[in-house]
């Protein structure tokens, strides 16, 4: 997104950049309404990258400066004030709001503080974010992934500015600065090119791989008036014709970015260049409205993201809310233009004054305000439920999102149960629940998140007066095996303490287990579908990459129960209703369409196939035991969202699956058979 500005001066503000940000705005705002109507119209993003290397450029040649203290403090304060009052009041709206109608806002809040600090798409790319998943439509802050590659570009390019000798305005620098800016230029396309196919994350999210793209319009202005091969192929291509490619690349499928983006970029680069030579072309960029529209597209960019997420968490992916979310954010964005953008372009900003200090200590408050202001941790997720209430009143729950009371809650600090010293856990991922005080066995359940789901059917089995209790706990560790284990190395990196975990905690089952404990694991079956699927239709592609890592870190573990002579069960995958949708929160979750999705019990089946031969094929060992709970949950020919012991209630609460916390025994007559079975003696 561009975030700066030609001067106003009638002697260098060219109103036809104006109408292209307008151009480039309309365009992601109609990709962001429905993907149906542009397909390819996010590349508006790349347009708005290649004007500001433009602009940016045009800023800074028209100033004089005397060294270089006076340059950088001179550019840093124009970019603060041009930035950053709006974007810290749309974070801290943003961030009530996302809590009133969101049950889970601190999963985005995270998001909240890095887009302030300029670092929301390093972020993205650590979670290995897939920018055209449904997760990023429900997220209020996606879109500052591109505030951050910019602000990230403004602590490189200014350096390349001043030290090429152009920014000291000695004659003959400027060959310099082309010369490096191309360099640049090609290295950062290059890497783009080759990191799209091995890395999609990187290539989308990070800066330096997004570099060429602000560069072509560095190069485009330091060409603009110049003979070159460049400027004579512009004037081949007109600008309507320009235009008219560029309209329709946005109508090209979002796979074809690889080829689209560049072209979107060269295209852009040429309009730039015969901008004031086109009278067609010309006079539609420099028309009124698409002037307005042009010098609001910075707010309108931050509020329209904003309030169509927000008109998604109360309405699902309705078009007519969709709309009208629109039109509440160009009412907010006009008024937001009028008052902040105007208010701060006139505002004195002195790097020694009262009021730099007094901005920067609000806009501290403003970063700290999501997730630490009045979230204290002991009262951070209490607070957000209360908030999450009141939102619910205005927009209600199908299906009620937190189980507010845990009377009866037996979870105690894991150390206070089990010797955790020689145990290795950075994050909390350890959860333990007292049973049986006088008994001395424990039971283990490991595996990624999904383990959970036969956590309270176990502990609702073992009170049971029916089946005799010989456990004095149940512990939890929730690491997901395959952590650091993947094909890129980039994620590798990402989930190597996870990684560590795993390995310290299969030292101390080697060191700690007992005879007669017993070690359940189970995880999800998206861990071992190939990544490009995860999001398709059942059933899908298995990695068998990642399935054979897995059987070796089950052969690892069956060993060391082996060894200790500890029973090992096995679970295998529930039922998957759904392919992967964040709609399913709000579509079914609280809407409570269960009919807005199904998938067939065979194709369910299928698409664990591979994971469920694994889990057999250790099975065959005599301590380990294989449970499968499918034909249990899923009896019919279609899997239902419901749960088979209570009719009309909800069964899962994501597409994973988890279990809806209303159904969380929904297993406990299983679980009681076969604890009776393997367990009481």
């Amino acid at each position: 997104m561009i975030i700066d500005s030609v001067s106003r001066k009638k002697n260098t503000y060219i109103p036809e950049i104006d109408g292209l940000r307008a151009f480039a705005v309309i365009a992601v705002v109609l990709n962001h309404l429905s993907k149906d109507f542009l397909p390819s119209g996010y590349l508006g993003v790349d347009i708005f990258f290649v004007i500001s290397g433009f602009v940016i450029t045009s800023s800074l040649i028209k100033r004089k400066y005397n060294n270089f203290k006076d340059f950088i403090t001179g550019f840093y304060l124009r970019r603060i004030k041009r930035i950053l009052p709006s974007l810290a009041l749309y974070v801290v709206i943003i961030t009530v709001l996302i809590c009133l109608f969101n049950p889970h806002p601190s999963n985005f809040l995270a998001y909240a503080e890095r887009a302030l600090l300029g670092i929301s798409n390093i972020t993205f790319y650590r979670t290995a974010t897939d920018y055209f998943a449904d997760s990023t439509l429900l997220n209020p802050f996606t879109h500052t992934w591109s505030l951050g590659v910019e602000e990230q570009f403004y602590f490189i390019f200014p350096l390349i500015y001043w030290f090429t000798g152009f920014g000291k305005g000695i004659l003959g620098r400027k060959k310099n600065l082309f010369y490096w800016m191309s360099g640049f230029f090609a290295i950062s396309f290059l890497s783009f090119i080759f990191f799209y196919q091995i890395n999609q994350p990187a290539a989308y999210f990070l800066m330096p791989l997004r570099f060429w793209e602000i560069a072509a319009g560095v190069l485009v202005f330091l060409l603009v008036n110049k003979k070159s091969v460049f400027s004579k192929f512009s004037e081949i291509l007109s600008s309507e014709f320009s235009l008219l490619l560029i309209c329709l690349i946005f109508l090209l499928p979002n796979s074809y970015a690889v080829i689209s983006t560049p072209l979107v970029v060269l295209l852009t680069s040429l309009l730039l260049i015969n901008i004031r030579k086109s009278q067609i072309v010309g006079e539609i960029l420099s028309s009124r409205l698409m002037v307005s529209i042009g010098k609001i597209s910075y707010s309108l960019y931050l509020w329209h993201w904003g309030c169509l997420v927000i008109s998604r968490w109360i309405w699902g992916n309705s078009l007519l809310g969709g709309v009208f979310a629109l039109l509440i954010s160009i009412l907010i964005s006009i008024l937001n233009y009028l008052t902040i953008e105007k208010f701060f372009n006139k505002f004195i900003l002195n790097i020694k004054s009262l009021k730099f200090l007094v901005f920067g200590f609000v806009y501290f408050l403003c970063i700290i305000f999501p997730n630490q202001f009045f979230f204290f941790k002991n009262y951070k997720y209490p607070f957000f439920q209360k908030v999450f209430n009141y939102g619910n009143k205005i927009s209600p729950w199908q299906n009620p999102y937190f189980q507010l009371s845990n009377k009866g809650s037996k979870q105690v600090e894991c150390e206070n149960l089990i010797n955790l010293k020689d145990l290795y856990l950075k994050s909390d991922n350890s959860i333990c629940t007292s049973l049986n005080l006088n008994a001395k066995a424990r039971i283990f359940v490991i595996g990624d998140s999904h383990s959970a789901n036969h956590v309270q059917s176990i502990l609702y089995a073992l009170e049971k007066k029916s089946i005799k209790n010989p456990f004095n706990s149940l512990v939890e560790f929730r690491i997901n095996p395959l952590a650091g284990r993947k094909r890129d190395i980039w994620t590798n990196i990402r989930e190597y303490e996870e990684k560590k975990e795993y390995e310290s905690l299969l030292k101390f089952l080697q060191k700690n287990l007992r005879s007669d404990d017993i070690v359940i694991f189970s995880t999800e079956r998206d861990d071992v579908i190939k990544n490009k699927d995860k999001n398709k239709k059942l059933p899908r592609e298995t990695d068998f990459y990642l399935l054979n890592n897995l059987e070796k870190q089950l052969n690892n573990l069956k060993n060391i129960t082996l060894e200790n002579k500890t029973d090992l069960i096995l679970v295998d995958a529930v039922p998957k209703p759904c392919q992967n949708s964040e709609y399913y929160l709000i579509n079914v979750v609280k809407n409570g369409n269960f009919s807005d999705c199904k998938v067939s019990r065979e194709a369910s089946l299928i698409d664990r196939e591979n994971l469920s031969k694994v889990y057999k094929k250790i099975a065959k060992s005599r301590n380990v035991k294989y449970v499968d709970f499918h034909s249990f949950l899923c009896p019919d020919n279609f899997c239902s969202l419901t749960n088979p012991n209570r009719t009309n209630t909800l069964l899962y609460v994501d597409t994973s699956p988890h279990f809806y916390f209303k159904s969380n025994k929904v297993l406990y007559k299983n679980w009681k058979e076969i604890l009776k079975r393997y367990i009481v003696k």
